[in-house]
């Protein structure tokens, strides 16, 4: 319906909301989850997501939220170039824009509004985008150790952490 200002309030509302979901993961990760599944491939012939984006930013120009949305369409255009396939077997046309794609959304995350720097939500993206680039702006392990700090009950970043650390990943 492009009720930004509505979705802001939500987002905001859910953020701030320190009473877990029934699954005991905090409220927070409802806006992440919501944009991760927008942005998956499926959606491609109902929605022009980068348009949607574009509406929120000209509707909302001060907007909190509307950097995590545009930093999670990049990453995900970014996995969508390179396939979800095991590094060995990813096309090397592939590479290039996987890598390009998660710098836009690492600039969009240095460049969102203090508000949402201070948020579970941005240090979310950022580590899961830090941890998936070559050369990272911000070292993962200093993320994860100032978000868990902040937020030791938001799980999705021991998740995320422990997923990049399993040895398809290159961990041992």
């Amino acid at each position: 319906t492009k009720n930004f200002a509505g979705l802001e309030a939500h987002f905001a509302a859910l953020v701030a909301d320190p009473v877990p979901l029934v699954s005991g993961k905090p409220k927070a990760l409802a806006p992440y989850w919501a944009f991760r599944d927008l942005f998956n491939d499926r959606y491609t012939p109902l929605v022009d997501r980068y348009g949607l984006i574009r509406s929120w930013r000209a509707a909302a120009p001060e907007s909190v939220y509307v950097s995590l949305v545009e930093a999670r369409y990049w990453y995900a255009a970014g996995w969508a170039a390179r396939g979800g396939t095991y590094a060995r077997d990813v096309k090397p046309d592939a590479w290039e824009p996987f890598r390009e794609n998660l710098e836009k959304a690492m600039t969009v995350l240095r460049h969102s509004p203090e508000a949402l720097k201070n948020t579970p939500l941005w240090y979310h993206l950022l580590l899961v985008v830090s941890q998936d680039m070559e050369r990272p702006t911000y070292d993962p392990e200093e993320i994860f150790a100032v978000a868990v700090a902040r937020w030791p009950r938001y799980y999705s970043f021991y998740e995320g952490r422990a997923a990049r650390l399993q040895p398809k990943w290159g961990g041992s």
